[in-house]
Formats: structure tokens, C-alpha cells, sequence
């Protein structure tokens, strides 16, 4: 496995994605930063837990998975054990473990947050090489992970056991995998019924159903979602991150997740190449991820930071 990760798997077609929506938006207002780290580790995904008010996120250089409390203005290392996580993308929280998708080495990761043990959940269905970038997971109430791969037509599963399966063939569906980044972010709806997730090339949202494997357009009123990253679901609202156009876009769902309308669009002068976002109960914690900064004559500002800011 590859844990150096190249700018081209990180970055989908710069030129390929105009904002064709001049929609006005509000400019996020009284923006707390959280500290990641003063070093180029280029942080991606975000997780919070709710029942301890803990806030995770991770590096796509070398693995690192940072964490603390909501209230923190500095995120601390995570002395894991076990296997090294060599690349950390997105994340999710079940009970006690930590989902963490691997980007390009083909596998995800479970960190025990009890004795911050880590497993390797690997596939031997995952194509090797650049063929592959496992980009976001989410977990339902029922412990079942779902995972996308941005690079490669197909959606992950895991229910147990020490390697995940393909459990949905996309090249089967309506989902058009095009070069460059496809199925990005990705969240599932309170009952487990229902998966949300945007092709970041394409700017569709669609939504799968988890009981026949159906793949539905989500009508969101002609707005286009490209450059949609990371994905938040708080029961009827969804907030999708536009990470080129440094903008969060809140849309409001319907009761059964197939039509929206949005109803914000929040940016900031802070946001950096923001890349995903966690909601919880009084804010948003967006993460600047500055990826377009990755890779020769790259410019990082230090330190990297979370945005947290009123919802």
C-alpha cells in the first residue's frame, strides 16, 4: 500500500468545475478557529461525538488522527496502536469506534477511542494503484458502514468481520463515473432506510435506497453541487460542503430524501479549501483542508484549522 498521497487523487479537475449558481449567501459570522497543527498534514475529515462532546479529525500525509474537546482552541495527537493508518480521509463515529476512510491505500481503519487500538479493514476487491480512492464512510444506527470510492464504481460495506465487501455495483445504477472524482461525501438518513451522497465531478446529489440497492436523483431544484465534498444530515437538513467554492450549502429534505431546497449558503475569508463538516447542536465545524495547496509550490497558511461558527 501507497501512503504518500499525490495531488492528482486529491484534486478533481480544477477547471472542470464552474459555479454556474450566483446565489447570494451569508458570510459566516463570529468564526472560532480550532488549531489542528502548525505542520503540513493537510487535515480532510471530521467526525464529532456527541455523547462526549469530542471532535476527530486526521491527516491525509501521514495518518495522524487528532482529537479534542469541541471546546478546545487546539486538537491534540492520538497515540493509536495496532495498525498504521496511512492515509485518513473521511470519518465517522459508531459507539466507541472510529471509521476512518483510507483514500488511495485501498483500505479503512476502526480505531477503539476505549484503548485507541487500530484495525485495518482491507478489500482484496479494491483495485491496487491509483484505480482507487476510498473517500468518505458513515455508519447507521444498526452499526452497518457504507463507504464510498471516488475513483472506483462501486459502494463498500461493512457489517463485521476483517475486510469490507462491494456490495453495490455503481456501473449498474445511474451513477456515471467520469474522470476525475465521482462519489465524494456520503451520509445516511435517520432510520437507515436512505443514503445521501454528491459526485463531486457532476454536482449530483443522489440517493440510495438501502433496502433494494435503488439509486435516485435527488431534485434540488436545478442547483448544481460541484465541487460537493463532505456531507452533514441533521434530520431534514443536509449541509454540503463546496470545497472550491470555500461555501457550506444547506438544503432542506424532504421526508423521504428524494427532493431538497436549499435554503443557505454560508462562506467565510477563514474557509480554506474547506472539505467536509460535522454538525452539532449549536454549530458547524467546517475543516480547511487547504488541498490545493498540496504538492510542489504549494502554500499552505498555518497553522491548519477548524472553523466553528453558529449554525
Amino acid at each position: 500500500m501507497r501512503y504518500l498521497l499525490p495531488l492528482a487523487l486529491l484534486l478533481f479537475s480544477l477547471s472542470g468545475c464552474q459555479d454556474d449558481d450566483d446565489v447570494p449567501g451569508p458570510v459566516a459570522n463570529q468564526i472560532v478557529p480550532i488549531i489542528i497543527t502548525e505542520q503540513a498534514k493537510f487535515p480532510e475529515g471530521i467526525a464529532y461525538d456527541a455523547t462526549t462532546n469530542r471532535v476527530y479529525t486526521g491527516s491525509t500525509v501521514d495518518g495522524t488522527i487528532y482529537a479534542g474537546l469541541k471546546t478546545d482552541s487546539r486538537l491534540q495527537p492520538l497515540p493509536t496502536t495496532g495498525a498504521s493508518i496511512g492515509v485518513a480521509v473521511g470519518m465517522d463515529i459508531s459507539g466507541t469506534d472510529l471509521y476512518v476512510a483510507g483514500g488511495p491505500t485501498g483500505s479503512a481503519y476502526v480505531v477503539n477511542l476505549g484503548n485507541n487500538q487500530v484495525r485495518e479493514l482491507p478489500s482484496d476487491e479494491v483495485p491496487a494503484g491509483d484505480s482507487t480512492f476510498i473517500n468518505d464512510v458513515t455508519v447507521g444506527a444498526d452499526g452497518t458502514a457504507y463507504l464510498t470510492d471516488s475513483y472506483f464504481p462501486v459502494l463498500y460495506r461493512y457489517t463485521g468481520g476483517d475486510s469490507l465487501e462491494s456490495w453495490l455495483d455503481l456501473d449498474s445504477t445511474i451513477i456515471n463515473y467520469q474522470a476525475s472524482f465521482n462519489l465524494n461525501g456520503i451520509v445516511i438518513a435517520p432510520g437507515d432506510r436512505y443514503l445521501l451522497t454528491v459526485q463531486s465531478n457532476t454536482g449530483i446529489l443522489f440517493r440510495i435506497d438501502v433496502t433494494d440497492r435503488s439509486v435516485t436523483e435527488v431534485n434540488v431544484g436545478g442547483f448544481s453541487l460541484t465541487a460537493g465534498d463532505g456531507l452533514a444530515l441533521d434530520n431534514d437538513l443536509l449541509f454540503v460542503v463546496r470545497n472550491q467554492n470555500a461555501e457550506v450549502v444547506t438544503i432542506a429534505m424532504d421526508g423521504d430524501y428524494a427532493n431538497g431546497q436549499v435554503v443557505g449558503i454560508t462562506n467565510s475569508p477563514d474557509f480554506r479549501f474547506p472539505t467536509t463538516v460535522a454538525a452539532t447542536p449549536d454549530s458547524l465545524l467546517l475543516v480547511n483542508g487547504q488541498l490545493d495547496q498540496r504538492g510542489p509550490g504549494g502554500s499552505p497558511v498555518l497553522p491548519f484549522t477548524i472553523s466553528k461558527f453558529a449554525r
